[in-house]
């Protein structure tokens, strides 16, 4: 064999091992993807269990703040109307970073639009309607006008208190349902 047949067959498999490295990089992306993609939901979700729902099980108390807040906001005395402000802050920025995630491609769509969701119950209710316009005044404006535009175009959609009847205590305090 000469030394170009040589030289063709090796620029041939140089070619190849090109190729074929290239396919190995991109389905190691892809699953690096699917990985980062699954630890992010799962971090999320922990975190969101453990600064709401843990601290709603856990803490009589701040159920009880909560409960009373959701359904009217008269219920609350003024340092529960902070902790309950707290609440929802807290609600509006984990939605926030639900929103981030989601526009990196680190969520997808149908679990943005779950958040999305969740988060429009929560400020449909009576009480946190009416702390609505001093947070949506203090947050970013790309997450109030998405909240904003959610809850307007979705006026049908039930709140919290629909969803969970467990929180109403609007029949408790004489506050009309």
């Amino acid at each position: 064999m000469a030394i170009e047949q040589l030289s063709g067959i090796a620029e041939i498999l140089g070619a190849v091992a090109t190729i074929a490295g290239l396919l190995f990089l991109s389905i190691q992306v892809r699953d690096n993807t699917k990985v980062t993609k699954t630890s992010t939901l799962a971090s999320m979700l922990d975190d969101a269990r453990d600064r709401t729902a843990g601290q709603l099980c856990s803490d009589p108390e701040v159920s009880d703040i909560v409960a009373r807040g959701v359904s009217s906001i008269d219920m609350l005395d003024q340092k529960e109307q902070l902790r309950f402000t707290f609440f929802v802050m807290e609600t509006v920025l984990h939605m926030q970073n639900v929103m981030q995630l989601h526009e990196a491609k680190l969520l997808s769509k149908i679990d943005y639009l779950a958040w999305l969701d969740w988060t429009g119950a929560i400020l449909r209710t009576p009480g946190a309607r009416a702390i609505w316009p001093p947070v949506s005044s203090v947050i970013t404006p790309n997450i109030a006008s998405v909240l904003k535009a959610h809850l307007s175009e979705n006026p049908d959609t039930p709140m919290l208190l629909d969803l969970m009847p467990v929180f109403d205590r609007r029949e408790h305090a004489g506050v009309p349902c």
